[in-house]
């Protein structure tokens, strides 16, 4: 019996099908968090500066696994695998994503001084690029181009770009520049058009300078103009953030009430999915507004000062991890922190997320691979294509992290990094065999 059926099989017809899905995961390393501070305070120093802060707060709060599992609510047995590893990443690379603010953080000046802290900042990051002292990632953040704030925020990026060029004629590598307030498509055509500008002028390659969006209201908020948004940057855009306090006030919210666990955000935040949906790009959390701030300094505490700070600052810790444990359920790998000491609750409650599924993860992970990407049932979990890219995802935001090494995955799926980020299941698989 003749089975082919030329007329349904039409080289025409098929030129019109989708390629299949890719993974999940947008390509190459990408950051846990973005930590935001002021234009004004930024130097060469600052990034290794948080740090120590950091460290120093991980040594004075939490200087073991049991004070550790205390203060950000997880249990004994994870925090004695967190714990060296927490202080590994406290040592070696504390900050993956550092953003000098132009905006919020940096508050209302005069021209003059804009002009002379955006020519320092450009200075800054110059020195630190020399002496290799900056994060993975590294960028500035604008205010919002409107009419009133439009062009100073054009005026400082050109200073910051033109100062850092003249100083060591290159970018930081992942240089980015992030817009607020996005609730048209407009904004982002006039950035991408002035930093095509920019580059021409500098000769630096078109496209050389990425760009984040930020969504702080209801009218940013919708899919179509989201889409229409990311279009408007032609390929630059790494990232939406969500502002959630802008959004809040926008929502008739009041002070007392705004925090990341607000109804509002939840719907946000899937709101937001939707907007990106398809897109290669990552989707950051707001921040946690209560900071772990001891609330007595000095050199010579009482008991009960102390037992005050250590309660302040675990309490903001826990409501960090809370904060933080949402987004991750909610798809949100990435969220913004102001204070040195909340990189601990960042690395801390990462780590331990990826590590209590890591055995589940990756046998599931092997099953499915060993099953040729086809359906897998292990125990009572049903794994379907969807699910083992979400496995996948999972493995390496867990080797981004820190929460496990290559030897350790290789050792668990018999493949390293580099195998681990192809492109489709049938590269995967065929990588897994070579």
């Amino acid at each position: 019996m003749n089975t082919t059926l030329p007329l349904a099989t039409g080289a025409h017809l098929l030129a019109r099908l989708p390629s299949d899905p890719a993974s999940s995961v947008p390509p190459g390393w990408h950051p846990i968090h973005t930590v935001y501070g002021g234009a004004h305070l930024f130097s060469a120093q600052t990034p290794r500066k948080l740090g120590s802060l950091a460290l120093k707060a991980l040594q004075g709060y939490a200087p073991d696994p049991p004070t550790l599992a205390e203060a950000m609510g997880m249990d004994l047995e994870t925090a004695r695998l967190v714990w060296p590893r927490l202080k590994n990443r406290l040592e070696e690379r504390p900050v993956e994503d550092y953003r000098i603010d132009f905006e919020d953080g940096y508050g209302v000046r005069s021209e003059e001084e804009e002009d002379h802290h955006a020519w320092g900042v450009g200075q800054a990051l110059a020195i630190a690029l020399q002496e290799d002292a900056l994060p993975p990632r590294v960028g500035i953040r604008v205010r919002a181009l409107t009419r009133q704030t439009g062009p100073r925020a054009l005026r400082t990026l050109d200073l910051v770009l033109t100062r850092l060029l003249s100083e060591v004629g290159r970018l930081p590598e992942g240089f980015v520049v992030t817009l607020p307030k996005v609730e048209d498509v407009e904004s982002p055509q006039v950035l991408v058009e002035a930093l095509e500008r920019l580059e021409a002028a500098l000769e630096l390659p078109i496209g050389s300078v990425a760009v984040e969006l930020m969504v702080e209201s209801p009218k940013g908020l919708d899919p179509q103009l989201v889409r229409a948004a990311l279009q408007a940057t032609k390929g630059r855009c790494l990232a939406i953030h969500f502002g959630a306090n802008d959004f809040l006030t926008a929502c008739g919210v009041g002070p007392a009430e705004q925090d990341l666990g607000h109804p509002l955000c939840d719907f946000a935040r899937a709101t937001l999915h939707l907007g990106v949906a398809g897109q290669s790009v990552r989707l950051v959390d707001g921040t946690t507004t209560v900071l772990p701030v001891p609330p007595h300094r000095g050199p010579e505490l009482g008991q009960d000062q102390q037992l005050e700070n250590r309660r302040a600052v675990h309490e903001a810790w826990r409501n960090h991890a809370l904060d933080i444990r949402r987004g991750l359920r909610q798809g949100f790998h990435q969220g913004w922190d102001l204070h040195p000491a909340q990189l601990v609750s960042r690395f801390a409650v990462i780590q331990a997320w990826f590590l209590e599924g890591a055995d589940v993860v990756t046998t599931r992970l092997n099953n499915f691979l060993e099953a040729s990407a086809q359906a897998t049932r292990v125990g009572t979990v049903f794994d379907d294509a969807a699910t083992g890219r979400a496995l996948l995802a999972h493995v390496l935001r867990g080797l981004d992290c820190g929460a496990w090494d290559e030897a350790e995955i290789r050792m668990r799926t018999g493949m390293g990094r580099e195998q681990l980020m192809a492109t489709s299941f049938p590269e995967l698989l065929a990588r897994r065999l070579d």
